[in-house]
């Protein structure tokens, strides 16, 4: 080759060698994360017979999603809590000779679990999901005396489980490359249930054990969730 061509490809040659080494010394970006996880505000809205007993009532929920390949399928395992009914009454403490009062507040809990399959975009600026779950419901009526923080002022007057199932989807709306805001809405059956709603459960005169009636209705609802997803 002719030694004066030689010297004129040589810049060019050197160009690329750097351009290729730079390159190369780039972070590849970050894959889809293999765990993803979040939780946020649960707001649960009571269907059929158990509207008539309960009205809308706010709770928590939280998530975790496992993609074996970092791909669209994912296995989902979800909970979420809420009280669906509250009182609270004033009481004398038996024996202070009317001189001692306190809270006693009985409150209806609601608790769900499951866990089932899961798809979703990975990429995009808005990245759609959808799942299936099975799993229990467990409903639970607690009375406490004041704060009771330690739990040795407090019992459960009723309580039953259930199998429960849901199916849900919704929207992740990327912040940065590990967090989104997560939106969501979900049917949640449970199916008949035995349980206490507000004003079922009321002090008995003279201290007498209450007289406990349970309802056994359907307690299904929708769920509408809005927190936030960490991972890719």
């Amino acid at each position: 080759m002719n030694p004066m061509r030689c010297s004129r490809l040589l810049p060019l040659v050197s160009i690329a060698a750097l351009a290729a080494a730079t390159a190369s010394a780039q972070p590849t970006p970050p894959g889809p994360s293999q765990w993803l996880g979040g939780g946020g505000v649960l707001v649960g809205i009571p269907q059929g017979d158990f509207a008539d007993a309960t009205d809308t009532e706010v709770g928590l929920a939280g998530h975790v999603v496992f993609t074996p390949t970092r791909g669209p399928l994912g296995v989902r395992l979800q909970m979420g809590g809420l009280i669906y009914g509250s009182r609270d009454a004033r009481v004398t403490i038996p024996g202070s000779g009317g001189l001692i009062t306190e809270d006693l507040s009985t409150d209806n809990w609601l608790f769900t679990c499951g866990i089932g399959p899961q798809v979703m975009v990975r990429s995009g600026s808005a990245r759609p999901y959808a799942y299936a779950l099975a799993g229990l419901g467990y409903f639970a009526t607690r009375t406490t005396l004041g704060h009771d923080d330690d739990g040795s002022f407090g019992s459960t007057n009723y309580d039953d489980t259930t199998f429960a199932w849901s199916a849900g989807a919704g929207l992740l709306i990327p912040l940065s490359q590990t967090v989104a805001i997560d939106v969501g809405v979900q049917y949640v059956g449970n199916g008949t249930v035995r349980y206490l709603a507000e004003g079922d459960l009321s002090p008995s005169p003279g201290g007498a054990p209450p007289v406990i009636v349970p309802r056994s209705t359907e307690a299904n609802f929708v769920g509408i969730t809005v927190g936030v997803t960490i991972g890719r």
